[in-house]
């Protein structure tokens, strides 16, 4: 997101006991001990297929953005994967066999997906 700045913001996700935490905030509590605008972790809430484990309650995910101030408090991490090409195409199995997807498609499609920073453009 572009704060009131006109920075970029990117949203950060919170590692608790050795792996990704996800969150999401409370939209209608439906009567539960929930609150609307409360911020929960998604395995509260969330089943394995998306949809509310609490009959009524409606919840959308949540991202938690950072100050540089906050920022400083944490140990933030960026998590890089390069993408294996040999002859432009997606290299496999330690460069040994190539997929039909191009490294460049694969390198945009991660960005359009969000899941990459510059992806050669």
């Amino acid at each position: 997101r572009i704060n009131e700045f006109g920075f970029i913001e990117s949203p950060y996700r919170k590692v608790k006991d050795g792996r990704v935490t996800d969150y999401v905030v409370v939209i209608n509590a439906a009567g539960s001990k929930y609150k609307a605008g409360e911020v929960v972790e998604a395995d509260e809430l969330v089943d394995s297929q998306g949809r509310s484990k609490k009959k009524g309650v409606e919840f959308e995910p949540y991202s938690f953005y950072l100050s540089a101030w906050e920022e400083d408090q944490y140990i933030i991490a960026q998590a890089n994967v390069g993408i294996d090409a040999k002859g432009g195409k997606v290299a496999v199995n330690g460069w040994v066999d190539t997929t039909a997807a191009t490294a460049l498609g694969l390198a945009r499609r991660m960005d359009d997906e969000g899941a990459a920073g510059r992806c050669g453009r």
